[in-house]
């Protein structure tokens, strides 16, 4: 559902397992709103690029 003004906010997650018990997770979100509150969800599989239908 993209309206025409909306933004399109899209970025890459990357999980890296340094041992057993540790996991870096390291990131970029482009197209958010300064100021402004947002949520992320990260899913585990799958190219979702065209949303999560």
């Amino acid at each position: 559902m993209n309206r025409p003004l909306e933004r399109r906010v899209h970025g890459l997650v990357r999980f890296i397992q340094t041992d057993d018990e540790q996991c870096i997770i390291e990131g970029t979100v482009d197209g958010l709103l300064p100021n402004t509150s947002a949520r992320i969800n990260i899913h585990e599989y799958g190219d979702l690029s065209d949303g999560c239908e």
